[in-house]
């Protein structure tokens, strides 16, 4: 799950399974990835505007619709789930900077102010200072959109059975031994990934 996995070796399925908004490219620069650029910055640097590129699918679930697709919201669901304190997650401290997080961990407000879902395609943060570093903390793995469907259908399972927008889905997962990942055929990057598993 990526709200709460924290280890190196959970990192590597999670690169497979889940993107982000943003990444690193080999030298290190941002590159956009579930976002179609980097973002618009205002409002002297407290303010990222994201549009999503279109047609980003979900891997098959059947919790899910067929072909259910990215929207806005699954990047606002996931970034509360981080910041709520029943997950627990480690990621947390990460987005302290949004505007409202402080009362929506408290239970003051349903969702986190600083995060605002303007369409379908595009969301928009509001920070409460200027940030360098907080594109850095899009691109961590915490940050990956997760379905709520599927997240709320398996509660804890979750972590057992992921679903991301990567270009691998899971497969199997055999404890301390193995676990398996297959080319998702829905993947966004036309011809990638390279590998069938």
């Amino acid at each position: 799950d990526p709200a709460v996995a924290y280890d190196e070796i959970s990192g590597m399925g999670l690169k497979l399974v889940f993107e982000t908004l943003i990444d690193y490219d080999v030298e290190l620069a941002f590159v956009p990835r579930l976002a179609r650029a980097l973002p618009e910055i205002g409002d002297d640097g407290r303010t990222f505007t994201f549009v999503l590129r279109d047609g980003v699918r979900f891997h098959p679930s059947p919790h899910l619709a067929p072909d259910r697709v990215l929207v806005a919201d699954d990047v606002r669901y996931q970034l509360e789930r981080v910041l709520d304190p029943a997950t627990g997650s480690p990621g947390a401290s990460y987005f302290h900077i949004l505007e409202g997080a402080d009362d929506f961990e408290a239970g003051r407000a349903p969702h986190v102010r600083g995060i605002e879902v303007v369409d379908a395609h595009t969301i928009r943060f509001h920070l409460t200072a200027a940030d360098q570093t907080f594109l850095n903390a899009l691109a961590l793995p915490f940050a990956a959109p997760v379905p709520h469907e599927v997240v709320e259908a398996l509660g804890a399972e979750f972590a057992r059975h992921p679903i991301g927008t990567g270009a691998f889905r899971f497969e199997s997962w055999e404890p301390a031994l193995r676990a398996t990942f297959v080319r998702h055929d829905g993947f966004f990057l036309e011809g990638q990934p390279y590998l069938d598993r």
